[in-house]
This record gives C-alpha cells, structure tokens and sequence, in this order.
C-alpha cells in the first residue's frame, strides 16, 4: 500500500519527485565523503607519514596536522602558482631536486611544531 502512494505521487509531481531523488542522492555522496574522510584521518597510521614525493601539498599539511599556510609558505606557493599535484610534480616544474622540497616542509613542520606545542 505504502509502495503504491508513492508511484502515484510521483506520477503526480515527478518533478518533485526528481529534486527530492537528487536531493537523496547528493546527502549520500557527501555523507559518505564525510565519513570516509573523517575516520581516515583519525587512523593513526595516516599521520606524520614520512614525506614522500607522491604526495600533494595538502596531503602533507593534512598528515601532519599543519596550517596549510605552514606547507604553502615553505614551498613559495601563492594564489597565482600553477596548481600541482604532487611534490614530485613541483620539483619538476621548478626545476629542483625533490628533496629539497621535502627538507623545506619537514624544517617548516618542525619550526611551526615547536612554536605551537
């Protein structure tokens, strides 16, 4: 009986009944992001991971649990720098050694780390 109402009434309004399917199908997009997000972050094993050049610039700051200031500013990263993905791809772009980004970030962690402790 309940299945029935609503056939009828999304044969009534189906515009309705569109909105409300994609209202429906947004929460449970950005619901499960959420969630994915929010325990994959409490897992220990994800924070202070040993900088890599595979990771981006706020994987690092989400890592390590810094302002994202802390990691633009210790790779000269502003408003109007190209969007890179990874530190690997940063180093190329400028032209340096990978490793010299990674010892930036780590002394900039340290620095911030031993002011706000």
């Amino acid at each position: 009986m309940a299945l029935r109402r609503i056939i009828t009434s999304v044969r009534r309004k189906p515009l309705l009944a569109l909105a409300f399917g994609l209202a429906v199908a947004v929460l449970v997009v950005f619901g499960a992001r959420f969630f994915m997000h929010s325990t994959r972050w409490d897992d220990p094993k994800f924070r202070d991971q040993k900088i890599e050049a595979w990771m981006t610039p706020g994987f690092v700051g989400h890592s390590w649990h810094v302002p994202k200031e802390v990691v633009f500013n210790a790779l000269d990263l502003t408003k109007d720098t190209p969007k890179v993905g990874s530190l690997d791809e940063l180093a190329d772009l400028r032209g340096v050694p990978v490793e010299d980004l990674i010892q930036k970030l780590e002394i900039a962690i340290a620095v911030f780390r031993s002011k706000h402790d």
